[in-house]
């Protein structure tokens, strides 16, 4: 239907880029219409002659500056931020942003982003997507900065073990934290921690085999007493 000009349109008409869906609405000194976008589908009171002037009810500008920004679409103006974006500004923030909570730990002590990694773009040809909701950027050599070649997505757990503080335990030539020492060998964290902190040598901590598990402090849980019975722990 070709856009009208009248001074009271019926539902249905067309006033520029708009549908009349009802009825007129007075303001003092307008004359608005209840219309529905055509392009987008908005519901809104106008003003009759702004709206016989409008190329839209503002959803084209929007769309124009949208696509004029748009470069890849994952950042949060766009709807949900994606992990990898989430990943990279918040390796800019730890390194460039001094007063970021984190930037001691990286920036302050040296910790620097290729200039490659500075445009998003470049990061996420490089790096691709995490392989998972649980992977997070890391590093392989802690006391390097961001680089294609120093850079992987980890886990949680391959994090907690990558960690500058993490304590490393060298045996028969293999070095290993303490938590990945625990796993090869079968002895609960706990034990072997206990172990070193009560000034056990590594050898001797890691080829002691642990006692029995139900006298464990570890694994340790007090028997349920029944009705009309009483436990005494004996230590």
């Amino acid at each position: 239907m070709s856009a009208i000009k009248i001074k009271n349109p019926p539902k249905g008409s067309r006033l520029g880029p708009y549908i009349v869906i009802g009825l007129e609405k007075h303001r003092p000194g307008h004359r608005c219409v209840h219309v529905r976008c055509t392009m987008c589908g908005t519901e809104k009171f106008v003003q009759i002659g702004n709206a016989m002037r409008s190329k839209s009810c503002g959803c084209l500008t929007r769309q124009i500056l949208r696509d004029a920004r748009k470069t890849h679409g994952q950042c949060k103006i766009f709807g949900n931020e994606t992990k990898i974006y989430k990943c990279w500004r918040g390796m800019l923030a730890r390194c460039l942003n001094k007063t970021h909570k984190s930037y001691s730990r990286y920036g302050g002590r040296g910790i620097a982003i290729c200039e490659r990694w500075l445009t998003f773009t470049n990061f996420l040809a490089d790096m691709g997507t995490p392989p998972a909701k649980n992977f997070s950027l890391g590093r392989i050599n802690n006391d390097v900065g961001y680089t294609p070649e120093n850079c992987r997505w980890e886990t949680s757990k391959q994090q907690a073990n990558n960690r500058r503080n993490s304590r490393f335990l060298e045996f028969e030539g293999v070095k290993l934290t303490i938590s990945q020492w625990a796993n090869k060998i079968g002895v609960p964290h706990c034990t072997l921690s206990r172990r070193l902190r009560s000034g056990w040598s590594s050898s001797k901590a890691l080829t002691t085999p642990p006692r029995n598990q139900k006298n464990s402090v570890c694994n340790f849980k007090p028997p349920v007493a029944r009705k009309g019975e009483n436990y005494k722990l004996a230590i």
